[in-house]
């Protein structure tokens, strides 16, 4: 397949498959990527049967049905990882949403990005899911166990706010690895208050405690956590819980309410001591990269690190501890952020609660910058007079125009963007660079310098989304497959090796050759060109006259006659488009023999 610019596009196709590869290519990303859909976070690779329910999907702009879904097998591919920890891992032709260095909100080839590129993470308008349906939930005692050893807990049919709490707070201080209860750790009072509470609202108990240790037995009560998605595992393995992934907003704000009131922490700093410092730390890296993408969820925007302790000696009710493991750190970044964490997230413990009220975070400023558009400023800024630019430039944005040097911003950020397009919004409303910065300000993404680039093989999925034909996945926008059969130059290579295939069967050429040119916005073919290279029994322009009046060509009529809108491509992509004796593929059949026949005698 080719493009021929501006004349149209043109598939070229013989009968034994084609001349070049099928445009648009396979695009896929890893299995275990977080697509955000209207269920919640969903890894792409647990999606298939989503795709009956044409389900909702997160895109760069607003939701949009995904209707097919790809298990394109194992690929070479690419993995990335910003600066601030967010990563996505690709084939080598997955397209991604950049900033390019002209300040274009651009594709990018996950092949072609460099260190330091900018990248586009999606942070706005996200999807949550509306219930966890958790009813299916069984326990069967072993036989002979004692109506007395029993406990009499009852069981929601989906997940509460308080159920999240809880799970919260066993992934951040609970001992996961007992089949027989659960244990927190409550080191201070108002914690050990605040879990006897949790445990008399949910089971009509407060539990007991033993040294610093806050317990609640019961082997079905534990057999309901794990179905909920609390495994068996210690610190350094814990992670996500399923179910909180798809949970509806308030009862995975909920869950992380729990989990930063056990691991996180919250203090005021700053040059005038007016700035929020909220972190979160675990030796479990899969549970902080998690965590960051719920987060997102909520367009707060944070970044990884990490602090190696090992062998550092601790205190813990005055006995001493040793630090084993290096530990991972998730620091929220960004007045923005905070507002976002204080007004949907907050603390359930009393003591860090005040922390974050004492703030008051309306006048803070964020420092989020919108790279690389000195040169689009400064064509904007040249419009005005030199009176204006000098004396009467309310915002002082033009500084972004000359070189920075020290500690200055050295990028338009997107607290003076604002205040820029309020005061120019009627003097260049009309200005294709000043509208083209409203479109960016809109958007509001996040962008991060790549800082690693790294080879892999794994098995990688895809989605088709129509019409917007992008997705959010770990919070990258990402490119849906080229597999779109409503563009002509992947449906009429279908098509054209349906025509030479029928030529060839109905004994009038030993080889066939089909080119179908198409005009951008056309309905019928442009052109169609038959080559038989010299095995003909008839004239290749006869064939061509054939081909038009049998076969119809219209990019909606190959569609409707190849039935080509099924879910049939897996195989494509795993074996290869032509000469599969597969009954899916109609573009192999030979039932077009009589017509043609008929016509040329």
């Amino acid at each position: 397949v080719s493009d021929t610019g501006a004349t149209g596009r043109k598939n070229v196709v013989d009968a034994y498959g084609p001349q070049v590869p099928i445009g648009g290519g396979s695009f896929c990303i890893h299995g275990d990527s977080l697509v955000n859909t209207e269920k919640g976070l969903l890894k792409i690779k647990n999606m298939e049967k989503e795709m009956k329910n044409k389900i909702f999907v997160k895109t760069d702009i607003h939701p949009h049905k995904a209707k097919i879904w790809y298990d394109n097998g194992f690929k070479k591919t690419i993995k990335v990882k910003t600066q601030a920890g967010y990563e996505i891992e690709g084939t080598e032709n997955q397209k991604i949403r950049i900033i390019d260095e002209n300040g274009n909100y651009a594709w990018r080839n996950l092949e072609e990005l460099k260190k330091g590129d900018f990248v586009a993470i999606q942070c706005k308008n996200k999807l949550f899911g509306k219930k966890v349906d958790v009813s299916n939930f069984k326990y069967i005692y072993r036989k002979g166990t004692r109506e007395g050893r029993i406990n009499k807990f009852v069981y929601p049919n989906k997940l509460t706010e308080d159920y999240a709490y809880l799970l919260g707070l066993l992934i951040g201080d609970g001992n996961c690895m007992d089949r027989g209860g659960i244990w927190i750790c409550v080191c201070e009072g108002n914690q050990k208050k605040n879990v006897q509470n949790l445990y008399k609202r949910l089971f009509n108990r407060e539990g007991k405690i033993y040294g610093h240790w806050a317990f609640m037995g019961g082997v079905e009560m534990r057999a309901y956590l794990e179905h909920l998605g609390l495994g068996y595992k210690r610190s350094w393995e814990k992670e996500v819980p399923w179910s909180i992934f798809q949970a509806p907003k308030e009862t995975m704000a909920a869950f992380l309410r729990g989990l930063f009131d056990t691991d996180g922490s919250i203090r005021i700093g700053g040059r005038y001591v007016n700035s929020l410092d909220i972190r979160l730390y675990s030796t479990s890296l899969r549970l902080i990269k998690q965590v960051q993408q719920l987060l997102l969820n909520f367009g707060i925007f944070s970044t990884i690190g990490k602090i190696n302790n090992v062998d550092k000696k601790f205190y813990i009710m005055g006995k001493e501890k040793t630090t084993r493991r290096i530990e991972h750190t998730l620091h929220i970044k960004g007045s923005k952020s905070c507002k976002i964490f204080k007004k949907e997230i907050g603390f359930g413990l009393k003591r860090k609660q005040k922390i974050l009220s004492s703030i008051k975070l309306n006048r803070k400023r964020d420092y989020f910058a919108l790279p690389h558009q000195k040169e689009r400023i400064k064509r904007i800024i040249q419009k005005l007079t030199p009176q204006e630019r000098h004396f009467q430039d309310p915002c002082k944005v033009a500084r972004f125009t000359r070189a920075s040097q020290g500690k200055a911003t050295k990028e338009l950020t997107y607290s003076k963007l604002g205040e820029f397009l309020r005061a120019y919004k009627n003097k260049f409303k009309n200005n294709k660079d000043f509208q083209y910065l409203q479109y960016l300000e809109k958007m509001g993404h996040f962008y991060n310098r790549v800082e690693a680039i790294n080879c892999s093989f794994t098995r990688v999925y895809d989605l088709f989304v129509p019409q917007c034909h992008t997705f959010i996945a770990n919070g990258f926008v990402c490119h849906n497959s080229g597999k779109d059969l409503t563009k002509v130059d992947r449906s009429a290579a279908y098509m054209a090796r349906y025509v030479a295939k029928n030529i060839v069967a109905s004994g009038l050429a030993e080889k066939c050759q089909t080119e179908l040119s198409y005009v951008i916005g056309g309905v019928k073919p442009l052109s169609i060109d038959v080559n038989t290279f010299g095995t003909g029994k008839v004239a290749d322009d006869k064939l061509a006259k054939a081909a038009f009046k049998i076969f119809d060509l219209s990019p909606g009529g190959i569609i409707k006659q190849l039935d080509l809108l099924r879910p049939i491509y897996q195989k494509t992509a795993c074996f290869g488009h032509f000469g599969q004796k597969d009954p899916d593929f109609t573009w192999e059949k030979t039932d077009k023999v009589k017509e043609i026949l008929k016509y040329v005698h």
